[in-house]
């Protein structure tokens, strides 16, 4: 499965950290009061992201879909046995290392370390900043 994460961080590769938490370029605010159980947040589709990620790079990363725990088909059933996101996190399986839900678009969590590479089409607005960066230089 081919997945999205936005940041501020600006390297060719970056290793997106869960243990980095609650470090605002890894999650949004609502997230992280759902649960504090480190994760990092992924997109499905490239142009799925809050509005302030709009200037974020963008960093992809080639997760295997056995890998995703798919909360949409929930085979599991940890809807109906959890009492609220945090309990339900907790109850995702050690061989999975992420869960994919729906928040009006597909979002992944993943609970592990992931190696990202930077994307070659990036954000209208990241173009224009390197744009102005190369003018000033």
């Amino acid at each position: 499965m081919i997945l999205y994460h936005y940041t501020t961080v600006d390297k060719p590769v970056l290793t997106i950290d869960p243990k980095k938490f609650n470090d605002h370029h890894y999650y949004s605010n609502s997230e992280y009061k759902a649960s504090s159980i480190p994760r990092s947040f992924w997109y499905t589709n490239s142009t799925d992201r809050e509005d302030f990620f709009d200037n974020g790079i963008l960093y992809i990363a080639d997760i295997p879909d056995s890998k995703i725990y798919d909360l949409k088909q929930d085979e599991l059933g940890l809807q109906e046995k959890s009492s609220d996101a945090h309990d339900l996190l907790s109850k995702v399986p050690n061989r999975y290392s992420g869960v994919l839900y729906n928040v009006g678009y597909d979002v992944v969590s993943m609970f592990v370390s992931v190696k990202a590479t930077r994307s070659k089409k990036q954000p209208a607005l990241y173009a224009i900043k390197k744009q102005l960066e190369q003018l000033i230089n």
